[in-house]
């Protein structure tokens, strides 16, 4: 008996990843009515990430998530991501989902195009650009990058609210970084502090926001 048990709960467990990949996400149902009432687009997951490792590197994650209602918002399905010599991005990931949630563009690292951060001019900045524009709405685009930082002139922050008419369902920003790097900052119109987190000698200070309307 235990062995015929301890068989299907095996069996069970390799059948849940099969299952779950084809699950929704991000699914216009899902967003309250309050965000998507006079709304041309909803930031469904905004969450950035900045880790200082040292005193002349860091790592910037982000992971953006925003479903479009109409052309108003299509600007929205291009991502652009600077790097130079100092800046590496080194990943990259952009997918697109229908009104349901469901896949329907994956771009592949070929369709990542890469261009001249200004045109007519001798630098050696330049952008990778990913577009996921749809010709039907609602969808959801998707991007996930990730750049290393050989300097630390400037640390990335983030605008929660940034745009009229859009709404934000969920948005976060995570501050990582030695005890003996501690950075200065400053918030803008947030009445909330940051949560403070230690492990040993390295510190995380993050904040969450939730259910922004459309202003």
């Amino acid at each position: 008996m235990i062995k015929k048990t301890l068989a299907a709960v095996l069996c069970l467990c390799t059948l849940i990843p099969a299952d779950a990949k084809d699950l929704p996400r991000y699914p216009v149902r899902e967003i309250p009515e309050e965000l998507r009432t006079n709304a041309y687009a909803v930031v469904r997951e905004n969450a950035t990430s900045f880790t200082i490792l040292s005193k002349n590197s860091a790592t910037l994650r982000v992971h953006l998530a925003i479903t479009i209602f109409n052309a108003k918002g299509k600007h929205f399905a291009q991502e652009v991501v600077f790097y130079d010599r100092l800046r590496k991005v080194t990943s990259l990931k952009a997918q697109a989902f229908d009104g349901n949630g469901f896949l329907i563009k994956r771009l592949k690292p070929s369709e990542i195009t890469d261009h001249s951060a200004i045109d007519g001019f001798y630098d050696d900045s330049r952008v990778k650009l990913a577009d996921l524009a749809q010709g039907h709405y609602p969808y959801t685009v998707e991007f996930e990058y990730e750049v290393a930082y050989k300097f630390l002139y400037h640390i990335r922050g983030m605008e929660v609210d940034n745009y009229e008419d859009v709404a934000v369902q969920r948005a976060s920003y995570e501050l990582v970084f030695p005890e003996s790097l501690t950075p200065r900052y400053k918030t803008y119109n947030i009445d909330q502090e940051p949560t403070v987190k230690r492990d040993k000698d390295i510190v995380s200070l993050s904040w969450s926001f939730e259910n922004f309307k459309p202003r």
